[in-house]
C-alpha cells in the first residue's frame, strides 16, 4: 500500500531540504542588504551604537525590522538548518537522489565560503557595530 492510499507513490517536498541548503545564501544577502540600508538610512557607518545614528523613527522602525530578520536568518542558518536538514533526511518522503543532496552539501559549503568572504571584506566601522 502506498503511503496516500490511492496506489500513487508520496509526494516529494524537495524544498524543504532545499531551504536548508540556502540558508546560508538567506543569510549573506540579508546581512549585505542590512549594512546597505544601515548605510543609506544613517549616511555613514554608524558607531558602535544605535544612537549615534539620526534618523526619524518610521526609519528607525525599518531597520529594527530588517535586525529582526537578519537574526531570525543567522538563528536558521547557525543553529537549525543542519539538523534540520539531517531529520529530513530521516523521512522517505524529504529523501531525494544522492546526487541532488551532494548538490545541496556543495551550495551550502559554498554559501559559507561567500558569507565569510563577505564577513572578511565588510567595512570594520559596519562589523565592529555589528558584532557589538
Amino acid at each position: 500500500m502506498k503511503a496516500n492510499g490511492h496506489g500513487s507513490p508520496a509526494p516529494r517536498r524537495p524544498g524543504f531540504t532545499w531551504l536548508c541548503a540556502f540558508a546560508p545564501w538567506i543569510l549573506l544577502v540579508t546581512f549585505i542588504t542590512f549594512g546597505l540600508h544601515l548605510r543609506l538610512v544613517g549616511g555613514e557607518w554608524p558607531d558602535a551604537e544605535w544612537k549615534s545614528l539620526h534618523f526619524n523613527f518610521e526609519e528607525h522602525l525599518r531597520l529594527r525590522l530588517h535586525q529582526l530578520v537578519l537574526e531570525a536568518a543567522l538563528l536558521f542558518a547557525g543553529g537549525a538548518a543542519l539538523p534540520l536538514w539531517l531529520v529530513f533526511l530521516c523521512f522517505r518522503s524529504f529523501r531525494l537522489s544522492a546526487r541532488e543532496h551532494g548538490t545541496q552539501v556543495l551550495t551550502a559549503v559554498l554559501g559559507w565560503c561567500a558569507l565569510f568572504a563577505a564577513v572578511m571584506l565588510a567595512p570594520s566601522k559596519y562589523l565592529a557595530w555589528f558584532l557589538a
